[in-house]
């Protein structure tokens, strides 16, 4: 019989707890599904960073470029978008070189970076890359680059 106490109090621990919503997700800013797509030298990008940075430094969101050059923003979940507001953006993509080994495989030293993109776009202070995110619109961008 002591093992009834014991299963019980796991079953409350679990409901109990469950039922409880955080207190951060009821107050945090509405957000808005915020899509768009980046091209370099008219060629959609894979794997480059798009940051949205709020001109009131209050919020942020950013994403991660598909094949296609295509984004979906997050702020606090996955493809929630952003707060609306105006924002400067800034775009990256990054290659590290290493060096390969005798015979042949990745030695990991690494021996250089590449910033495939621009500077112009890549720093918040000089980006010239803006976006306004409004509450009742579609809210998609589309960024055309050039090196």
């Amino acid at each position: 019989m002591k093992q009834a106490p014991t299963v019980l109090l796991l079953v409350a621990a679990i409901f109990g707890c469950s039922g409880k919503k955080d207190p951060w997700i009821a107050q945090r800013p509405k957000t808005v599904p915020v899509t768009g797509v980046v091209l370099l030298d008219q060629k959609p990008i894979e794997g480059a960073v798009v940051a949205f940075l709020s001109e009131d430094q209050q919020s942020g969101a950013s994403a991660m470029t598909q094949a296609d050059g295509t984004f979906a923003l997050t702020t606090f979940e996955e493809n929630d978008g952003a707060v609306p507001g105006v924002y400067r953006v800034t775009i990256s993509k990054t290659l590290v070189k290493t060096k390969d080994a005798a015979n042949g495989e990745d030695s990991g030293i690494v021996t250089g970076i590449e910033h495939v993109i621009p500077e112009t776009y890549t720093r918040a202070d000089k980006s010239v890359l803006t976006a306004e995110v409004k509450p009742d619109e579609k809210n998609h961008f589309q960024f055309e680059l050039k090196r």
